[in-house]
């Protein structure tokens, strides 16, 4: 299976970047195009490890639905 890898260089401290990585509403800015809406779950603000968001919105001519929750979460590293 083929990989791509990017990296992105982002002049800011780490702790910044990762709390606006798992914002929910500077997300939802970002989807606006897409009319996505986070209608379940954690709905505002920064999601945290064991929380869910259910997210809604259209892609690709179809109404989709998806459901994340974050098991994991390293601060400032990595959440998943």
């Amino acid at each position: 299976m083929p990989t791509i890898h990017l990296t992105t260089f982002i002049a800011a401290p780490v702790n910044i970047v990762f709390d606006l990585s798992r914002h929910i509403d500077l997300h939802k800015e970002s989807m606006i195009s897409y009319k996505e809406e986070a209608v379940a779950g954690t709905r505002f603000g920064l999601i945290e490890k064991d929380e869910t968001v259910t997210w809604k919105a259209r892609h690709l001519f179809k109404n989709r639905i998806l459901r994340v929750k974050i098991a994991e979460m390293i601060k400032p590293g990595k959440f998943y």
